[in-house]
């Protein structure tokens, strides 16, 4: 969007106060960013920004939910503003296949109301992306807004080594929650198919793991079945 000439302004919710050096490193330069605001003064931020903006767009449930309690009771503030929900996914669809496949049916209720809330967020936006058809299929026909599929570009960047000169496996992904899909799966990975695939790969090294490995769950895995390596800038090594 820089790039088209136009002026943007990253607002961080989550971690409103930070270093520079961390800001920099996920937002480049020629964005803005609100350091020091965070969700408690948005209504204030909007405020002093009144006729600033054209487009504003919100990602994740708890964002929008907090945006659109601002809208709704200060609706000036957002006049001349297209507002965009990046919805992304139905969070909640997670938590419905969990409770499912545990038989947890309190997880079951749960995830049946939270999916009624995340879709009437869609409510309060002009309109809603996500990551597929399906995902945006299911806002659109809750809400009756537009719904746009907006997936993410990843420029391809080859390895060096061929597929024939590679070897072991390699688990990507951040790991900072138990329950959280990625911890779940890697779990899974290693109780059920790394014993099956023990007596079938000759000289196999342990399965090895690059991401955030907060969880306490990943902390507790056995070392001679998997090599943590945390986060590693720079992955073209590893995946050679």
């Amino acid at each position: 969007m820089t790039e088209e000439g136009y002026f943007v302004t990253y607002f961080p919710s989550t971690t409103p106060v930070d270093t520079w050096e961390d800001a920099r490193s996920a937002v480049p330069i020629g964005v803005e960013v609100a350091m020091g605001w965070g969700l408690l003064l948005l209504e204030k931020f909007l405020e002093e920004r009144r006729g600033y903006y054209q487009q504003i767009f919100v990602s994740r449930p708890h964002n929008m939910q907090a945006l659109a309690a601002v809208r709704q009771n200060r609706p000036e503030l957002f006049e001349g503003i297209r507002l965009t929900y990046d919805a992304e996914a139905l969070f909640a669809s997670r938590d419905e296949v969990k409770a499912n496949l545990f038989g947890d049916k309190i997880l079951l209720k749960r995830a049946a109301r939270d999916r009624l809330s995340e879709l009437a967020l869609v409510t309060s936006a002009d309109q809603v992306t996500a990551v597929n058809q399906a995902e945006a299929d299911q806002f659109a026909a809750a809400s009756g807004k537009p719904a746009r599929v907006l997936g993410h570009s990843v420029e391809p960047m080859p390895t060096e080594a061929a597929f024939g000169d590679r070897k072991d496996i390699l688990f990507l992904g951040r790991l900072a929650d138990d329950g959280s899909p990625n911890v779940d799966s890697l779990i899974w990975y290693i109780d059920h198919v790394q014993p099956r695939l023990d007596g079938l790969l000759v000289d196999q090294q342990p399965l090895t793991v690059v991401g955030l490995c907060s969880a306490p769950s990943i902390s507790e895995l056995d070392l001679a079945k998997v090599r943590l390596l945390g986060v590693i800038d720079e992955l073209q090594p590893i995946f050679n």
